[in-house]
């Protein structure tokens, strides 16, 4: 139980994962269906529960239902497990990193691989998948390039379509449906209702100067960081649901100022704010609790991490602090896994504290390979060596907080809590904007321009059924 508890914990910190993600987007969900119910009647919350729950489904779920469906229809072509930022990075982790060129030199000197396991049996397996689907190096990327970069295409595409015009089409010919009735129901019976099929909805101009549209529509860029960082599908996605929502879907300009406020809410508060929360949190643990708070929560919940604070605190420093590139943190990695056992159990592999911990969090994946008889990298896997900089970079931060062995514990426990807090104060303060915030400053809009609390797009459909 424990262990559920620390992972759920560790996954609601991380920008990359999904979950705080699901957890903020439900309580949204939740806050937005009851305001919608309590201010704008039964109708308004109708469509904000349907809107809201289709685009939970497609938006979190959509992006990895297309790429597992891709890997499955693909999966006698392409091994889709080998990351594509190994296969489409210029830097020492590309599989053919001793034939790259910097236009006609090589990009990496003999000096440079000196140390850095290019060879074995599962390297060499991989280079010729990607040789025999067309991969040339410094020319292309072949068939993975393209598999890649298609699948990560298709899966903002389809969810895309799906909830720009798909739910919001759904949702209005429901609640026309149902509103219609009601209406003809109040109404003479010979009374006939006219459809305004000719309404046209004014261009929005500007959503343009809120995007980087050269990095947003990267799909190399986005196809590389797909399986490093599942989230990052979602905000191109997200860009283009707020953008249609904004442009195409408002049935009258009140609905569009309405929705400008319910989606620039989300983007800022599912993909900027959270993250300036958190430091927020983290400074104040630091200055006020004296508890550094930036490490993962599975770090310091560790049985492990007491004593490496204990008793291999120095070996923090053994590290290439001076120049943390990511040739020197590859070689460092490689140096370690030299003359290991082929019997040592995989999470015994690493001596180095920081390396341990950067496997048991993730950071960080060996095997052992028959061909080079030794423990090597994943060969299926890109490492963020940044990522294991900054690691390294907290674990000596946190250390320095220790003024002697006795404090260790008591330290940890007090980080813990305020790792706690801070997650759950962060999750608290970004579902509260969105689900109580937004929407009063929203019904506050919409009293002070229509003079009304009704939704200005349900208002649309009783003023046809109305019109003899």
């Amino acid at each position: 139980m424990s262990l559920l508890i620390n992972s759920v914990i560790s996954a609601l910190d991380k920008p990359t994962s999904l979950t705080p993600f699901f957890v903020k987007d439900s309580l949204d969900n939740i806050g937005k269906t009851y305001m919608a119910s309590k201010a704008g009647g039964k109708h308004e919350a109708r469509e904000r529960f349907i809107e809201e729950t289709g685009t939970s489904i497609f938006w979190i779920g959509g992006i990895p239902a297309i790429r597992k469906l891709s890997s499955v229809l693909f999966k006698n072509k392409f091994d889709s497990d080998i990351h594509f930022k190994r296969i489409n990075t210029k830097g020492v982790q590309s599989y053919f990193a001793d034939e790259l060129k910097n236009g006609d030199t090589l990009s990496f000197s003999k000096k440079d691989l000196d140390g850095i396991n290019l060879k074995g049996k599962n390297l060499e397996a991989i280079q010729k998948k990607l040789t025999d689907n067309g991969f040339v190096a410094n020319k292309s990327l072949g068939k993975y390039g393209k598999y890649h970069i298609g699948t990560s295409i298709a899966a903002v595409a389809i969810n895309f379509v799906m909830l720009t015009a798909a739910l919001p089409a759904f949702n209005h010919l429901l609640s026309k449906k149902i509103i219609t009735k009601e209406q003809e129901q109040k109404q003479e019976p010979k009374i006939k209702k006219q459809e305004n099929s000719n309404k046209q909805n004014p261009s929005f101009k500007g959503i343009k100067d809120f995007i980087d549209f050269k990095n947003l529509f990267n799909f190399t860029k986005l196809a590389e960081n797909a399986q490093l960082n599942p989230t990052s599908s979602m905000l191109l996605l997200d860009y283009g649901i707020s953008g249609s929502r904004v442009t195409f879907v408002p049935r009258n300009n009140q609905e569009r100022i309405e929705y400008i406020i319910n989606e620039g809410g989300i983007l800022l508060f599912f993909y900027y704010a959270a993250d300036w929360i958190k430091k927020g949190f983290e400074k104040i643990a630091n200055n006020v609790f004296k508890a550094p708070i930036d490490l993962d929560y599975k770090i310091l919940a560790d049985k492990d991490f007491e004593n490496i604070l204990k008793n291999q605190k120095t070996d923090l420093t053994k590290f290439p602090n001076e120049n943390p590139n990511e040739i020197n943190i590859i070689k460092f990695i490689d140096s370690e896994l030299k003359d290991i056992p082929q019997n040592t159990k995989t999470e015994d592999v690493f001596k180095n504290p920081t390396l341990k911990l950067a496997q048991k969090t993730g950071l960080l994946d060996v095997e052992y390979d028959e061909g080079a008889k030794s423990w090597i990298r994943h060969s299926k896997k890109y490492i963020e060596t940044d990522k294991i900089a900054e690691l390294n970079k907290n674990l000596q931060a946190f250390s320095k907080k220790i003024t002697n062995e006795k404090d260790i514990k008591n330290l940890i426990q007090k980080a813990k809590y305020a790792k706690i807090l801070s997650v759950v104060g962060n999750i608290g303060i970004c579902t509260a904007t969105l689900s109580i915030l937004l929407p009063k400053l929203k019904y506050i809009v919409r009293k002070k321009m229509t003079n009304s609390l009704e939704a200005p797009g349900i208002t649309e459909y009783k003023k046809d059924s109305t019109k003899a």
